[in-house]
């Protein structure tokens, strides 16, 4: 066999292979008599796009377990003691607790709640105080007392940086007082309205006061005409200092029948909008302005309100601290405190105290928030 031959052959034999492999040449066509090119088929494999979700993205706070026959308040039986300073009697009653992050006395705490309270009954000044423990222990000011003139009760409320006090002078009114600090440097700078006819034409004490927005001031406040004590609604839109105030035309708001009291002791407004007040009430006992156990009410609207249906947050319980029958919470806004813990209720009480006053003031604990509180009957029956 020539090279020639061997050639042939050897062509022959690759074209073949190339044939029965499907390869194509560059630039080569389908035209018969060509070659054609093989494309082979490809199964693709099914990526998924999305995880499966086994791993909350939230983690649920567990929700406190509350029996149903039993209080959501636990009393404390721990007393903030009066007649400490030389100022003070050994009578005394707290009237206005808020948070606050700008301490005044305890500069090395990021936070303290701030007590404003009475400590003698002539004359009826206001000592100042702060907790750093929400309440457990306190200190009081060195400088006290910082509201003077036989003023009683005052509602204390911080707003844009500058505390408002709403004490009575006398019970003939009700007065604006203002300090830049809340401790030094008050000063009256007007009053809010005078006692009226009929329900209030006696006295005008203990009262509510909070701003919901800018200037939209609310005032819950107690009168007392010829048989009972009984609860008005006031309201202001000041721009600036709250001087001028209106009565509500449908005032008494909260209505107690003659010989029982009901005083403002702490509100509450939840996230749907309605209204919680704390509620001093009871027999009045010589026209007293306590109330004897703290009650519940609940309103849309400020002026139709609506008792808890279990009727009493907790009773005088006859202890021999607070056994006199006259316990009752904070005369002002701010008397229920939240806490990392849940919740704290602050009331004062009396047990036959020199004077007919109030001989301390404690809490309540509860592990729920003020937002569940409020949703439940609160004293189960107790």
């Amino acid at each position: 066999m020539n090279g020639k031959t061997k050639f042939l052959i050897c062509a022959m034999i690759i074209i073949a292979i190339v044939a029965c492999s499907g390869i194509a040449f560059a630039g080569t066509s389908t035209a018969p008599g060509q070659l054609k090119k093989h494309t082979p088929t490809i199964t693709p494999t099914t990526i998924p796009t999305t995880l499966p979700t086994t791993i909350p993205t939230v983690i649920p706070t567990p929700t406190p377990t509350i029996d149903p026959t039993q209080s959501v308040w636990t009393r404390s039986y721990n007393y903030l003691s009066y007649n400490t300073q030389s100022w003070e009697q050994n009578t005394g009653g707290a009237l206005a607790i808020i948070n606050d992050t700008n301490p005044y006395i305890l500069t090395d705490k990021p936070y303290v709640l701030k007590m404003w309270y009475q400590a003698a009954l002539s004359p009826q000044n206001t000592g100042y105080a702060e907790s750093g423990d929400y309440g457990t222990t306190w200190v009081k000011y060195s400088g006290n007392p910082v509201i003077t003139g036989s003023r009683h009760g005052a509602a204390v409320v911080k707003h844009n940086g500058v505390f408002y006090a709403f004490p009575t002078n006398a019970f003939s009114n009700i007065e604006i007082w203002k300090s830049n600090n809340g401790v030094t440097e008050w000063k009256q700078i007007g009053v809010a309205f005078y006692r009226g006819s009929g329900w209030d034409a006696l006295a005008v004490g203990l009262c509510d006061v909070w701003v919901e927005g800018d200037n939209n001031w609310k005032m819950l406040y107690s009168g007392y005409g010829s048989s009972s004590w009984q609860i008005g609604l006031a309201t202001s839109n000041d721009v600036g200092d709250p001087l001028k105030w209106t009565k509500n035309p449908t005032n008494p708001v909260i209505i107690k029948s003659p010989g029982f009291s009901a005083v403002p002791l702490g509100i509450y407004k939840d996230t749907t909008g309605r209204y919680w007040e704390w509620v001093g009430a009871g027999d009045i006992a010589n026209a007293r302005m306590d109330g004897g156990d703290m009650m519940r009410y609940t309103s849309t609207d400020l002026v139709n309100w609506q008792a808890n249906p279990n009727d009493y947050t907790f009773k005088s319980d006859g202890s021999p601290t607070e056994g006199s029958g006259y316990s009752h919470q904070l005369g002002s806004a701010g008397g229920i405190i939240s806490t990392p813990e849940g919740s704290r209720l602050f009331y004062n009480y009396y047990n036959g105290a020199p004077n007919d006053g109030y001989a301390g003031t404690s809490y309540a604990t509860s592990p729920l928030t003020i937002e569940q509180i409020v949703h439940t009957n609160e004293n189960a029956g107790v």
